[in-house]
């Protein structure tokens, strides 16, 4: 399984409305939720025992690392009475499997602009593709949005 290597900016973390308690998929490096991370592998087999849970899941060809595996797993973590909600960055990429499986199931925040990952080096790269972040949980409405993250108002850390 492909470990993350590309951290997800500050500007951008500090502008989701949610204090994480879980980033189900991470490493040391590239958490989001300092001390209750879980590797991908560990993501995969554990129950994702917290409130609100981030996801940003490694990408690749490999077939572990397929997203529709990954939002089918999130989509049934979602449905577990011990998650509130589970908020997942991902490529914004309506012509895939991925994206019909969760159309109708949560809400998406279509990202204005590329969102800059941060590389190992701390430089910022170049993005490929446009993002969304996908919430899911029981209280939350299917819907599709527009989200300009850069206007929105930073929440206090």
């Amino acid at each position: 399984m492909k470990q993350p290597t590309m951290r997800i900016p500050q500007s951008l973390m500090l502008r989701i409305p949610r204090e994480f308690t879980l980033d189900a998929c991470g490493t040391e490096r590239t958490t989001q939720v300092r001390n209750n991370w879980y590797t991908p592998e560990e993501a995969m087999v554990k129950p994702w025992d917290s409130e609100f849970v981030f996801l940003n899941p490694p990408q690749s060809r490999a077939k572990e690392d397929r997203l529709d595996v990954w939002c089918e797993r999130a989509y049934a973590e979602s449905k577990e009475p011990y998650n509130s909600e589970i908020w997942m960055l991902l490529p914004a990429s309506p012509d895939t499997t991925y994206f019909h499986y969760l159309a109708d199931k949560g809400l998406i925040w279509f990202l204005k602009g590329r969102v800059h990952f941060l590389e190992g080096s701390g430089q910022l790269g170049s993005p490929r593709f446009a993002s969304m972040l996908v919430i899911l949980g029981d209280h939350i409405e299917p819907n599709m949005v527009p989200w300009d993250w850069k206007k929105a108002v930073k929440r206090k850390t």
